[in-house]
């Protein structure tokens, strides 16, 4: 766990991604904490935290847990009740992300963090940090299970949580509650280190492929590596980003196996969020992007997309390069 200076000792604001820990890529451990919220909803600079979970694991076992849900500063949506069963009455009785936050940080402390999109988590759970002064952050480093499924079992539909306690024999459906969410992505987590301990080919595997191809654009690669979370992925981006071009962004995904699409469709894997909200495609009082709005229905559906920062797009393209 790492401390934030407060707002009097800083010279800029702070960013929640200058705490963040570092992705243990296809990285097998025993000891750890699973990790999972609720929120108002997807977007990170809009939505807030309503549900706080996490259990820990020693030698593969879950050995205490904790949750608590959250008050949040505005109503949710009845279709966010809908998905979760959390209601405004039940918020209402809620403490507020000032007082819970300490004590589930305390809980997590330094083990390495377990989570199904763990970028979600950890960006919403430090967006919190900072915003209510708490004098922490979550540095911790993470294992993401959607990443390991996507590249465990690379033809499946889906990778999302309710897809693979199905898959796997766990359970029939998740009640997309923090604590049972997340009991059920460590029993994923299990069940996938053993079946990489079964499977040791499938790890850190090489091979020719044919040369992608997106809106015109194409590589010069002749050589993907397809153990990285971009090989094979479709990508969108929405606003202005901030270093680089969506231009180059784009060839950035092309040249490392990736697929680059116009809009968000079915088939997108990622929607990119630019972290320039001047951006005049940006037009709504809500400040969201058609795409955003389009991409939080495909997710809210139970489409495989998800919706993550420029930062951890750059993370992505690290990660790739790493695993060259």
């Amino acid at each position: 766990m790492i401390a934030i200076p407060y707002e009097s000792e800083r010279t800029v604001p702070p960013s929640i991604y200058e705490y963040k820990g570092q992705s243990l890529y296809l990285e097998w451990v025993d000891n750890y904490v699973v990790v999972d919220i609720e929120t108002t909803g997807y977007a990170l600079h809009h939505d807030e935290i309503t549900e706080l979970a996490a259990v820990k694991v020693e030698n593969g076992k879950i050995v205490t847990e904790f949750q608590s849900l959250v008050k949040p500063s505005f109503p949710i949506s009845e279709g966010i009740t809908r998905l979760t069963g959390i209601t405004n009455n039940m918020l209402a009785r809620a403490p507020s992300i000032s007082k819970i936050l300490p004590r589930f940080l305390a809980f997590v402390w330094s083990d390495i963090v377990v989570a199904h999109n763990a970028n979600f988590d950890i960006n919403f759970i430090n967006a919190a940090c900072i915003a209510n002064n708490v004098g922490f952050a979550l540095d911790n480093d993470f294992i993401d299970t959607m990443m390991l499924s996507r590249h465990l079992f690379p033809t499946e539909y889906s990778h999302k949580l309710k897809y693979l306690v199905k898959r796997f024999g766990i359970a029939s459906e998740v009640k997309h509650r923090g604590l049972s969410d997340a009991k059920n992505t460590h029993k994923c987590y299990e069940y996938m280190k053993q079946y990489a301990a079964n499977n040791p080919k499938i790890i850190g595997s090489y091979s020719p492929h044919n040369v992608l191809k997106a809106k015109a654009k194409v590589s010069n690669n002749n050589y993907f590596n397809e153990t990285t979370p971009v090989f094979g992925k479709t990508f969108a981006f929405t606003g202005g980003l901030e270093r680089m071009s969506r231009k180059d962004a784009e060839q950035l995904v092309i040249d490392m196996g990736g697929i680059c699409g116009s809009g968000v469709t079915v088939k997108t894997n990622y929607l990119v969020l630019g972290d320039n909200n001047d951006d005049p495609r940006i037009k709504d009082k809500d400040g969201k992007s058609a795409k955003l709005k389009k991409a939080e229905r495909y997710k809210e559906s139970g489409r495989d997309i998800e919706i993550i920062s420029e930062d951890d797009f750059y993370k992505m393209v690290l990660e790739d390069e790493k695993a060259g």
